[in-house]
C-alpha cells in the first residue's frame, strides 16, 4: 500500500517493470474510468438474478479497486457465486490478457509521452502530478499513451492507497480459478480500449485538460474516489451514469463518443455474449462480473437481456 501522504518509491503502477502485476494496475486503471463515478453498503448490492431453463444465472456490477472495504461482498453476492459453475468477467484475466492490454496501453517503442504535450500542458501536467504526491512527475508516465495517462490520472488516489490490494474482478477471478470454476471473457482488450484509440488528438489533448482542471478543483474529503466509492454503496445504478457528465467538463461531442463507446456499445456486446454463453451452456449456472455503470436501468446489461425475454429480478439483501 502507498498512502498519498508517505510514497517513499516508484510504486509498481508506475514503474517501467513490464511485469503481469504492472499489467493489471494499468488495467485496473482503465476499467475503473467506466464505473462512472457511483453513495453503498447502505445500499442493495450490484446484483441481478437471471432464470433460463430452469436455472438461476447472476449479474453482478464490480468496482475496480482494491478498496478494502468495497471487497467485503454481501452474503448474497457470496451465495451466488458459490453455487455458480463459470465464471465471466470483462477480460480473461490471464498473463496474456493482461500482457496484451499493457501493449495497448504504451506507446511505440521510442516515443514519448512528454514530447506529445504543449510545454504549458507538460508543465500543468507535472505540477498537479506534485501536488498529488511530490515523488510524482511526467517522467514516470513516458511510456503511456495520452489517453491512458489522462485515464491513470483520475485514479491515481486510489492507486496510491490500494495498489497492493487485488481489484475486486482481479480477487473474483482468482477466486474462480482456484475452485474449479470455468472462465471466460465478454470483451477483448481491443473492444474495450477501442474508444479511446478513436480519439484524435484534438480530443485527446481536450480530455487532459478537463481532467487536470477538474482535479485542481477537488479537496481531499470530495475527490473522484470518494466519490466514486460513495457512489458505488448506494447501491443506484442511475446514480452512477448521472455522475459520469458531471466530472469532465467536456464538450457535449467528446462526452457523447465516450459515454457512446464506453457504455452503450459495449452493453450490447455483453448483452449479446451472455446470451450466447446461456445458449452454450445450458447445463450450468453462469455468474457475470462486470463493471456497475453497466447496469444503469434504461440501457444496461440486465435490462438489455430482460429485452431479450428472459426474466431479470434484483437481488435485495
Amino acid at each position: 500500500m502507498y498512502p498519498a501522504s508517505s510514497v517513499s518509491k516508484t510504486p509498481a503502477v508506475f514503474s517501467q517493470r513490464p511485469d503481469s502485476k504492472r499489467a493489471w494496475m494499468l488495467l485496473a486503471l482503465l476499467l475503473l474510468l467506466s464505473l462512472p463515478w457511483v453513495s453503498a453498503q447502505a445500499g442493495q448490492p450490484f446484483l441481478w438474478q437471471l432464470e433460463h431453463n430452469g436455472r438461476h444465472h447472476y449479474l453482478f456490477g464490480t468496482i475496480h479497486s482494491g478498496h478494502p472495504e468495497l471487497n467485503q461482498l454481501p452474503e448474497s453476492v457470496e451465495q451466488a457465486f458459490n453455487q455458480s459453475d463459470r465464471f465471466y468477467g470483462e477480460l480473461e484475466l490471464d498473463p496474456q490478457t493482461l500482457q496484451t492490454t499493457q501493449q495497448l496501453l504504451q506507446l511505440p517503442p521510442g516515443r514519448k509521452l512528454s514530447s506529445s504535450l504543449p510545454p504549458k500542458l507538460r508543465q500543468r501536467s507535472n505540477q498537479e502530478l506534485a501536488r498529488i504526491n511530490p515523488n510524482l512527475n511526467l517522467a514516470l508516465f513516458e511510456r503511456l499513451k495520452l489517453w491512458a495517462f489522462t485515464v491513470a490520472l483520475t485514479l491515481i488516489e486510489d492507486q496510491l492507497n490500494y495498489s497492493q490490494q487485488p481489484a475486486m474482478d482481479q480477487r473474483l477471478y482468482q477466486r474462480a480459478r482456484q475452485s474449479g470454476k470455468e472462465t471466460g471473457a465478454l470483451e477483448t482488450p481491443q473492444q474495450q480500449i477501442g474508444v479511446f484509440e478513436q480519439l484524435s488528438f484534438a480530443e485527446q489533448i481536450a480530455m487532459l485538460e478537463a481532467t487536470l482542471e477538474s482535479l485542481a478543483q477537488q479537496t481531499p474529503n470530495n475527490s473522484w474516489m470518494q466519490q466514486t466509492y460513495a457512489a458505488y454503496r448506494s447501491g443506484d445504478p442511475d446514480q452512477l451514469n448521472a455522475l459520469f457528465e458531471t466530472q469532465w467538463q467536456l464538450d457535449d461531442k467528446i462526452l457523447q463518443k465516450l459515454e457512446q463507446g464506453l457504455i452503450d456499445d459495449r452493453n450490447r456486446l455483453m448483452a449479446e455474449r451472455i446470451e450466447e454463453e446461456l445458449q452454450q451452456h445450458p447445463q450450468q449456472s453462469l455468474f457475470i462480473a462486470v463493471g456497475a455503470a453497466h447496469f444503469g436501468s434504461d440501457n444496461g446489461v440486465q435490462a438489455l437481456l430482460a429485452n431479450k425475454g428472459y426474466h431479470i429480478s434484483r437481488v435485495v439483501d
